[in-house]
């Protein structure tokens, strides 16, 4: 029937959703986190690491997770102000590079870890109870979501460093789910298996390279505060720094995958510092998009080089933010906290203070993803907004999350 009738394709379509419906009864089961890597750290300066070894893809790959465990003390004097997402700014950035046998070199995942840590909570029932978690002198903190806070039972929030009530033993864990992020409700389109990293898609390529923090990530010190970074729950040693992989057996089902992989790249501003409407803020990928996602706030200032730290996080930086193509908005958005509550509406996730996100897959199917691969040459696919409130160190980080590759019916039907 492939007479350009769309036979073809229909075919074609047929037999995706036949090999989707296939998941439950083939995929097996995850086997939950195993250590591939460790090694302690001083934490006294911002550092990069290159895990000297490839990823293991001896099994398909569903997510990683990085562990940060240690003591911080301070002998003088303390923080004169906390950054709001303090212990997780100490990942100053997660990356994952390989070389994917159809779409060459690649860098799936380059992200920050306050970001890390936050942007599953928008799309997870419960926030951080099901994605990251800090953990702070055996207290297990919260996220209240808006205002952004990571506090204790009784609402205090769990690094009080312009108290003094040093030491803290902290633990954080970073979860990086390499497919979709779909609440656990979500049946079949929870986790498609089209999303895991297989061994035939990368071989021994998959690289990590971790970037940490110092002192200057949980915010400003005091002139004359003396840290130290001791070992977990001890006045000697270093912390020590973990990476976990979880993965999947699919069995029969493994050669039949339609093979893809998710891309989440941020990008930051901070040249957006004056009252103004209709700015450009970025222009985006084409490329199949399932969420755009942009954090506004103002800048820490005084950090160490290489340290990126929000000193404050704010919902009325920006207002009248949307997405256009050529000019003709695709979320034609006029108030941004009914767009913020909306997305809580439809994940039943919280929505953490400064954040903002455009769902294309709102329905919990991969499938629903706007189609910015069929974008015409030229056209233009972009984040617009309002600045709302100026400050010379305004700033704004954008996330842009896309799938490559994966279930994907063609957008024109066979010839």
């Amino acid at each position: 029937m492939a007479n350009g009738n769309g036979g073809g394709a229909s075919a074609a379509a047929r037999q995706r959703r036949a090999l989707l419906m296939a998941q439950n009864t083939m995929i097996g089961r995850e086997q939950g986190p195993e250590l591939f890597w460790q090694q302690t750290t001083s934490m006294a300066a911002p550092t990069t690491i290159q895990i000297p070894r490839f990823v293991n893809l001896n099994r398909p790959l569903e997510s990683i997770r990085v562990t940060l465990r240690g003591r911080l003390a301070l002998a003088t004097y303390d923080y004169s102000a906390v950054a709001p997402e303090h212990f997780t700014n100490l990942l100053q950035q997660f990356q994952l590079n390989g070389i994917h046998r159809k779409y060459g070199n690649v860098t799936p995942i380059r992200m920050h870890g306050a970001n890390i840590f936050a942007t599953p909570q928008m799309w997870t029932p419960g926030g951080e109870q099901n994605t990251s978690a800090l953990i702070v002198n055996g207290v297990l903190a919260k996220n209240t979501g808006l205002p952004n806070a990571l506090v204790n039972e009784a609402n205090t929030n769990v690094f009080l460093g312009t108290t003094g009530t040093s030491p803290w033993d902290f633990e954080i864990i970073w979860t990086i789910p390499l497919g979709p992020i779909f609440p656990p409700s979500a049946g079949d389109s929870q986790r498609d298996v089209s999303f895991l990293y297989q061994p035939q898609d990368w071989a021994d390529s998959l690289q990590i390279t971790l970037t940490l923090g110092d002192k200057t990530s949980l915010g400003t010190p005091q002139a004359s505060s003396a840290v130290t970074w001791t070992a977990f729950g001890s006045g000697a040693g270093s912390p020590s720094l973990e990476v976990h992989n979880n993965y999947s057996i699919l069995g029969a089902f493994a050669n039949q995958v339609l093979g893809g992989f998710v891309v989440r790249a941020e990008s930051d501003f901070n040249s957006n510092t004056a009252v103004a409407s209709g700015t450009r803020l970025a222009l985006l990928q084409h490329q199949i998009t399932s969420n755009v996602t942009i954090k506004s706030g103002v800048n820490l200032t005084g950090t160490t080089a290489g340290v990126s730290v929000y000193a404050s996080l704010s919902d009325t930086q920006l207002a009248n933010t949307k997405l256009n193509t050529d000019n003709k908005p695709i979320r034609d958005n006029r108030n941004n906290m009914i767009a913020k509550f909306y997305g809580a509406q439809q994940f039943a996730g919280l929505q953490p203070q400064g954040w903002l996100n455009f769902s294309f897959v709102d329905s919990q199917n991969p499938l629903t993803a706007y189609r910015g691969d069929g974008l015409a040459g030229g056209s233009v696919f972009e984040l617009v907004t309002d600045i709302a409130s100026a400050n010379a160190n305004n700033r704004q980080t954008l996330i842009q999350e896309m799938y490559y590759g994966g279930p994907f019916p063609p957008l024109r039907p066979s010839a």
